[in-house]
């Protein structure tokens, strides 16, 4: 697969069926039949759209929180990841890492795909302003 996503698809394949809603199968997610996309419902009276999941919860449990790398690989958050990553990357001091909280919309959505199909740095990429040549 081209750019990161043969790595996203890895993660998800890899992912233990514990952290996957009872209603959802990876089989599903990794070899869709139908679009995935949220379906917009308009109320008239508030004249406004919501998005809601056509299955009704998603494919992950909410009570699980997940580590997003550069490369796209995805990796259930806790403490031994956390070890493992400061460990991998030879990290000495801590107090160097750095925790941000984006906020995504369709612009960025959009940038995330692209950059997922060109390069092997997609975060940093579409997060921290480097360009994605096209």
């Amino acid at each position: 697969m081209v750019g990161c996503f043969g790595n996203l698809y890895e993660s998800i394949e890899n992912l233990c069926d514990t952290y996957i809603q009872p209603t959802a199968t990876k089989d599903s997610l990794l070899n869709p039949k139908v679009s995935l996309l949220p379906t917009i419902q308009y109320q008239k009276s508030a004249n406004r759209a919501e998005t809601s999941s056509s299955d009704g919860g998603g494919y992950v449990k909410g009570a699980v929180t997940y580590m997003v790398m550069d490369d796209l690989v995805v990796w259930p958050r806790s403490t031994i990841s956390g070890i493992t990553l400061i460990n991998k990357f030879n990290i000495k001091d801590i107090r160097v890492l750095e925790e941000r909280v984006i906020d995504m919309g369709m612009d960025q959505g959009g940038k995330l795909i692209q950059a997922a199909l060109l390069s092997k740095t997609v975060l940093t990429d579409v997060f921290l302003g480097k360009k994605v040549s096209k």
